[in-house]
């Protein structure tokens, strides 16, 4: 860049996306944040915000060795930049047009291997080589985006490059679909309060979601409507919601088997 040149925001995450523009990290982050370091405490922020535990950023290229993080952590914000339609599109180029240099171009040597649509490189001498990759799968007929982080290569970017196919491939061959929930299955029990009466809340449909081993599901579930008198069978009660480390996987709506009972006409006794 020049002294004194104008980019927009795209251009700059262009830059910094595909050849890993150190000074580019530093101009966006004095942009967003006013300061180097206010933009170093935001990305630990929302290091925390995501639960990345093993994650310590002290500057926003990276080049501080005290910035720290693992591959697990890594996934997650690969998959997090992955969600952003205008990032996805960034980092699935191998060579743009920018100005000054002319052409800009990706330093990821998976780009294009099976599929792999990005994410992005990283080399410094205490981390050595790092590559975050990403490849889109077709699981049970669904759509899914498989992420995988090497760090710590010494060979290279090549190497790097060689250990996400790997794995890669390995998570895609071990993915399947699987049906956490089954239609009609009864997920939870609502009590009018006006009656003694406890009605099942049933699955209305089956949750089927891409999993593989060792995936632990935990379950919520959150109530509808308020409830009142004449309420039919197969009213909406509440909604299931499957979920894993990473995120939500499933809704399933949970219906009534049964309507809402009426008042009780049965006497109650009282004291006087």
């Amino acid at each position: 860049v020049r002294l004194g040149e104008r980019l927009t925001e795209l251009q700059l995450l262009e830059a910094l996306l595909i050849p890993s523009g150190d000074n580019i990290a530093r101009t966006l982050a004095v942009w967003d944040a006013g300061s180097q370091p206010a933009f170093v405490a935001r990305m630990n922020a929302l290091a925390e915000e995501m639960d990345l535990r093993s994650t310590h950023y002290a500057d926003p290229a990276g080049l501080d060795p005290r910035s720290s993080s693992t591959p697990a952590d890594q996934v997650e914000v690969a998959a997090a930049l992955m969600e952003q339609p205008a990032l996805r599109y960034v980092v699935s180029q191998a060579r743009l047009a920018f100005p000054v240099a002319g052409t800009i171009w990706n330093y990821n040597p998976a780009l294009g291997v099976d599929g792999i649509v990005g994410v992005k490189s990283g080399f410094t001498d205490p981390a050595q080589a790092c590559l975050a990759t990403a490849a889109w799968d077709v699981v049970g007929g669904r759509r899914v985006l498989v992420v995988a982080v090497s760090m710590h290569q010494p060979d290279g970017l090549g190497e790097a490059a060689q250990v996400d196919e790997q794995l890669l491939t390995n998570a895609e061959t071990s993915l399947e679909t699987y049906t956490a929930v089954a239609a009609g299955t009864p997920e939870a029990r609502v009590v009018a309060p006006w009656s003694r009466a406890t009605i099942e809340a049933t699955a209305g449909t089956a949750a089927v979601v891409v999993a593989w081993p060792g995936l632990h599901l935990t379950e919520q579930v959150s109530p509808g409507p308020a409830l009142h008198l004449h309420v039919p069978a197969g009213a909406l009660a509440g909604t299931l919601t499957l979920s894993a480390p990473d995120g939500t996987l499933a809704s399933v709506p949970l219906r009534l088997d049964a309507p809402i009972p009426p008042l009780s006409s049965t006497p109650v006794a009282t004291d006087g």
